[in-house]
């Protein structure tokens, strides 16, 4: 199977600040963590033009759901679709990486899921774009993927979830930051592009 790339932060934090507070507070800290992280991340495992590679990689941001630039996205983590990625264009289901495929979900990161006595706001399109970005490119940089592909044949692009999809009591703990990988050049990839899948 492939790498386990699903992160989860949520949960109540200690003491009762209101619920505004309470979220700046969660994504302050988890701004904070990613940019130490990443930063000293990329200076430090052997990708010495990491940066380069991500922002010449980095294919932007796309909002999915309901009234979104993608109204429906149904990939799991390491699995593919054929449909290209674009505005317009809806994902209703994945097939199999061993088939000719034009995108693969690389990342998959519930910000801040609905619990018990949690129910957070939504943060706004900017800071989830800004928090995925941040998580999709660290993503990118690390060896999950192949180092040789990724400088000059793999781009990648952010979707987050739009205010209906992320407030939609259902379905709000799996309307997730997701980390999309596709060809730069959009022709169809052959292979999972995940590094032991």
């Amino acid at each position: 199977g492939h790498p386990n790339l699903t992160a989860r932060m949520a949960g109540p934090l200690p003491g009762k600040p209101t619920r505004s507070r309470r979220w700046w507070a969660i994504a302050a800290a988890v701004l904070l963590v990613l940019a130490a992280f990443t930063g000293g991340w990329f200076a430090h495992v052997g990708f010495a033009d990491a940066t380069k590679e991500v922002e010449a990689a980095n294919g932007g941001v796309l909002d999915y759901g309901e009234q979104g630039a993608v109204p429906q996205f149904k990939l799991s983590d390491g699995y593919c679709a054929a449909a290209e990625l674009k505005p317009g264009v809806r994902i209703p289901s994945q097939s199999s990486c061993d088939e000719p495929h034009a995108i693969q979900v690389f990342g998959v990161n519930t910000v801040l899921g609905k619990t018990s006595d949690v129910d957070p706001d939504y943060p706004s399109r900017e800071r989830l774009s800004a928090y995925g970005q941040a998580w999709c490119s660290m993503v990118f940089a690390s060896k999950f993927l192949p180092s040789e592909d990724k400088a000059t044949q793999l781009s990648f692009v952010t979707l987050v979830p739009t205010e209906e999809e992320w407030k939609d009591a259902e379905r709000q703990s799996k309307a997730p930051v997701i980390c999309v990988l596709r060809a730069r050049d959009n022709s169809q990839l052959t292979k999972s592009m995940i590094v032991g899948n």
